[in-house]
């Protein structure tokens, strides 16, 4: 499986916040299908995998109560190129 960016957060993103919480919905391109059972992983600066879950039967993830002082990468393994993220 191919692994693609999803997204990012910055922590000049995050101004005066503690802590942060990303959420989003992998989804098939053509017919907006959600894909439950997608593995996601959030990586930090360096491309270290922090945290790893799998997407739930609505297609939905979350990682919550991240360090605000640092920059994140999301990440998915997903060989179908129809594989869209929402957030």
């Amino acid at each position: 499986a191919k692994e693609s960016v999803v997204g990012e957060m910055s922590k000049a993103q995050f101004a005066d916040a503690e802590s942060v919480t990303s959420t989003g919905k992998i989804v098939l391109s053509d017919t907006q299908q959600p894909l439950g059972g997608v593995s996601v992983f959030l990586k930090d600066s360096s491309g270290v995998v922090i945290k790893e879950t799998k997407t739930n039967s609505n297609g939905e993830f979350l990682f919550a109560d991240l360090p605000a002082k640092n920059n994140y990468k999301i990440t998915i393994s997903e060989s179908d190129p129809r594989v869209v993220t929402k957030m």
